[in-house]
């Protein structure tokens, strides 16, 4: 599957209707984070740099939340791909995985993992980019990648954040 690809069936995933509490990675983490990076003050993004720092050390589930998005969406592609190819034979990206969104309670805990940490990463993308969709990509329809194609072209204008989400 291409970043764009993939990238579009994060994205189509905000329909999701098992969608994960506020924030995922907060959740997911806190033992890590309790256990990783005690005295470490919360705020400006210190928690994630010590646990980004100490991946090989972190939970399964902490790991896919804290991870960049083109990491993110490696291991949805690899965690999914045999329940798709299986429940939802022949469908295009974008398709199998939301014929998978359907098919939630039967699919292994890797790939229910992995499409909570995928919604996260929405949620994540919408929060970080709106600005910069409202300025920017005004009139383009979400879906495959067309926001994120949109937004590169103005990757150096980009807020940080947005810009880190969206650039390889």
């Amino acid at each position: 599957m291409t970043r764009t690809a993939a990238l579009a069936v994060l994205l189509s995933l905000a329909a999701c209707s098992h969608t994960p509490p506020a924030s995922v990675a907060s959740d997911v983490c806190t033992s890590d984070a309790a256990r990783l990076c005690p005295g470490v003050e919360p705020g400006q993004g210190r928690v994630l740099a010590c646990l980004r720092a100490r991946t090989g050390e972190l939970s399964r589930t902490c790991k896919l939340a804290v991870e960049p998005p083109q990491q993110a969406q490696a291991e949805l592609d690899r965690a999914c791909r045999p329940a798709g190819e299986k429940l939802c034979p022949g469908l295009a990206p974008a398709a199998t995985f939301d014929c998978l969104r359907w098919r939630y309670a039967e699919l292994p805990q890797a790939c229910q993992d992995a499409m909570w940490v995928a919604q996260e990463k929405y949620d994540q993308f919408k929060a970080l980019c709106s600005a910069d969709l409202d300025r920017w990509c005004k009139g383009t329809s979400p879906g495959e990648g067309r926001l994120v194609a949109c937004l590169r072209p103005h990757a150096a204008n980009l807020a940080p954040l947005c810009r880190e989400m969206v650039t390889p």
